[in-house]
């Protein structure tokens, strides 16, 4: 079908599949940039401090308790949207 126009139907599958696929992108981005803030950025931000916190130096009692539970949500928040877009945009055979 290289040479051949493509249908009305099949143009619009493409232009959902390339739709799907941006979102899916931008959705994996916005993960990492979450990711990145709270793993370099805020224990970098808080590692001239000499603050305690928990016993422990603000740069790990902000890593710990903090982090990680975004982390897990920001997964589960990526796992909803991409489910949502899955289903928006179905794979037609």
């Amino acid at each position: 079908m290289s040479n051949m126009r493509k249908t009305g139907k099949e143009a619009m599958h493409e232009q959902a599949r390339q739709t799907h696929r941006k979102r899916s992108i931008a959705l994996a981005l916005v993960a990492l940039a979450i990711w990145a803030v709270f793993s370099f950025y805020v224990p970098w931000a808080a590692a001239g401090s000499k603050v305690m916190l928990f016993g422990l130096p603000l740069r790990t009692a902000l890593a710990i308790p903090v982090a990680l539970p975004i982390f897990v949500l920001t997964m589960f928040w990526v796992a909803g949207r991409q489910n949502g877009d899955d289903e928006q945009f179905p794979e037609e055979d």
